[in-house]
């Protein structure tokens, strides 16, 4: 960052500037390289961010010839660094500070949350390697019982000596949180990418230091496309916003700098720490939520299609659907909704659960809830349910075609309504009158649809023990197949429940 500044009593023009010490130790004055490197050394070994600032006179003339060489490029892409060169040469130093990088509350605890859920961490920083170092340390990414390897340009001349020094630890990288400098990173990318993300994604942890804005977008799709991983950035300033719209979930944390990121990021987060509760809790929950929502949607659609190919068949075939005009509307919205979207609702794994055992993320994340094997049980399930329907009503209905449909129907929205309780695990008062008030307005319903409903037929009891006793059949089996499954073979946060 830099600025030109004129002294308003004697005219004098003077050139600010200010950058990390390895980017201004190129741009100042000889004299000044021994104090910068000593100073910024010392600083960052207690884990401070090096800043160095510096001062240049500027002659009039040189300013006009700097500004109208500026006003002339500074839209031409690729010019503006060529121009500062210009004067960004010869700086005075006049100062190097030292600034805390105070770590917010709870980032150690969550960052060891998501390596027990299985999740590999990269640090892209723009601090120096001494100074992520004391950072890594006081965030948990290195503990006491890993080793820490430094890839340094300085000691590594080619990638083949590179290539070496990967395969010397390669036995036993998994205790070791690697660090490389900006140099050894421009040489991965450029030269050997994929032995570089291979080798690395099975460390400890990976921090890059002195990374600009682009090279932290680089390293990002470099992940993405070796590992064909799905991957998740987190920043909280504008040298992080590149990054984070190259990835597959971007996280913008506020803070001082947070602003920046806001309107570039897929989530944003007030702390650090909530990211432990979006991933590992609501994460894990959405995940399940979306799988019970997509169970019970094949599941409705199938079982009614089921109906209509027994109802077509047993009547020899003809065109006609079973249940007809504000039936079919109404089995798929007023009277099946309010459960269907109740599972919302359903809290699979308790926040003090997952919190206490974050490797029930990592087993639940190399399986698919909704898999071919789930499919066909669902259609298994609905061709069972709908065949005791089907039999059912045709045994049960007298002779009488009104009955046949009233009887059937009546089972199926009953039937749905009580396969709720075959995916919930924690009931939620919401859901328990999201099923009731869908049941009571069936029954308003019936007697609205007159010309659905035989008002005599739906007010007696043997109607409804038809019905129940229909559902019973349907529904208890899984039932009692679901509770036998619970002892013998339970999940794993069941057990640990």
């Amino acid at each position: 960052m830099s600025i030109f500044v004129r002294n308003v009593k004697n005219r004098n023009i003077y050139f600010f500037i200010k950058g990390a010490d390895n980017v201004l130790i190129k741009k100042c004055h000889e004299k000044y390289k021994t104090f910068i490197y000593e100073e910024s050394d010392h600083l960052s070994n207690i884990g401070l961010r090096v800043l160095v600032h510096g001062c240049l006179n500027v002659e009039e003339q040189f300013f006009h010839n700097f500004s109208a060489l500026y006003n002339k490029n500074k839209d031409v892409k690729g010019q503006l660094e060529n121009i500062l060169e210009y004067v960004e040469k010869n700086i005075k130093v006049l100062a190097i500070t030292g600034v805390e990088d105070k770590l917010q509350e709870g980032v150690g605890k969550t960052i060891e949350m998501l390596y027990n859920s299985g999740i590999k961490v990269w640090v892209l920083t723009g601090d120096k390697i001494e100074t992520a170092i004391c950072i890594c340390k006081n965030a948990n990414i290195k503990k006491k019982k890993h080793n820490i390897y430094i890839f340094r340009h300085e000691n590594i001349k080619s990638t083949s000596n590179l290539i070496r020094e990967f395969n010397s630890i390669l036995h036993n990288i998994e205790s070791y949180v690697l660090f490389f400098d900006n140099i050894i990173i421009q040489n991965c990318i450029k030269y050997i990418p994929n032995a570089f993300v291979d080798f690395a994604a099975n460390a400890r942890a990976v921090v890059c230091c002195r990374c600009s804005p682009i090279e932290k977008k680089e390293i990002a799709i470099l992940i993405k496309t070796i590992k064909k991983k799905k991957i998740l950035c987190i920043g909280d300033g504008g040298n992080d916003v590149a990054m984070i719209q190259s990835a597959d979930i971007g996280i913008g944390v506020l803070g001082k700098e947070g602003k920046q990121v806001v309107h570039d990021s897929d989530i944003i987060v007030s702390k650090f720490k909530n990211i432990k509760k979006l991933i590992l809790y609501y994460g894990n929950n959405t995940f399940l939520q979306t799988s019970s929502l997509c169970s019970f949607l094949i599941h409705r659609g199938f079982i009614l299609t089921y109906l209509q190919f027994i109802y077509s068949y047993i009547f020899f075939s003809i065109p006609v659907s079973i249940f007809q005009g504000w039936l079919q509307i109404g089995y798929t919205t007023y009277y099946t909704t309010a459960p269907f979207l109740s599972l919302l609702l359903d809290i699979k794994i308790k926040k003090n659960l997952i919190y206490l055992y974050p490797e029930i993320y990592k087993n639940k994340k190399h399986k698919r809830k909704l898999d071919l094997k789930s499919f066909f049980i669902i259609v298994w399930i609905s061709i069972f349910q709908g065949t005791v329907v089907m039999l059912g009503a045709l045994k049960l209905f007298n002779d009488n075609y009104n009955n046949l449909i009233n009887i059937s129907f009546s089972s199926l929205i009953v039937l749905e309504i009580m396969n709720i309780h075959l995916e919930v695990e924690s009931w939620h008062p919401l859901m328990i009158s999201a099923n009731i008030c869908s049941f009571i307005v069936y029954i308003f319903s019936m007697f609205i649809l007159r010309n659905y409903f035989d008002i005599m037929q739906i007010m007696s009891v043997m109607f409804w023990y038809k019905v129940i006793l229909i559902v019973i059949f349907a529904w208890l089996p899984f039932f009692i197949i679901k509770k036998v499954k619970n002892i013998i073979t339970p999940s794993q946060f069941f057990k640990l429940a």
